[in-house]
């Protein structure tokens, strides 16, 4: 049997967004090396479709998102954000007329929430 060959490999990863504060598209770019032995050089393809890699970018998300956005996020209507933002539930900054809804703050809050237990009837 033949001895194996060490091979250094370069992954790039790519993902598309929109950047919610000026609406233009935006690309992430991140390098993940890989170190591999394998015997048969045409094995290479191979040998990365068995691969499983679960990749996330560096944390780069938003630490404030706009009302709008925060209703499609979590899911609820307006009456209730402002609700939970009156009553200190969530937190919120001003940006001239513009509400921003700290992400932090309400991630928070909606990972304390009770879990949804079906009643036995």
């Amino acid at each position: 049997m033949a001895a194996g060959r060490d091979i250094n490999l370069a992954l790039l990863f790519v993902d598309e967004g929109v950047c919610e504060a000026q609406k233009l598209p935006v690309c992430f770019a991140s390098v993940m090396s890989v170190k591999m032995t394998i015997a048969d050089p045409s094995q290479i393809i191979s040998e990365l479709r068995k691969m499983t890699v679960e990749f996330e970018f560096p944390a780069r998300a938003a630490k404030s998102i706009s009302v709008r956005d925060a209703l499609v996020r979590y899911g609820i209507g307006r009456t209730k954000l402002y609700e939970l933002l009156g009553n200190g539930s969530i937190e919120a900054r001003k940006l001239g007329a513009k509400t921003l809804v700290d992400v932090h703050s309400a991630d928070t809050f909606f990972q304390s929430l009770p879990g949804f237990r079906q009643s036995q009837t």
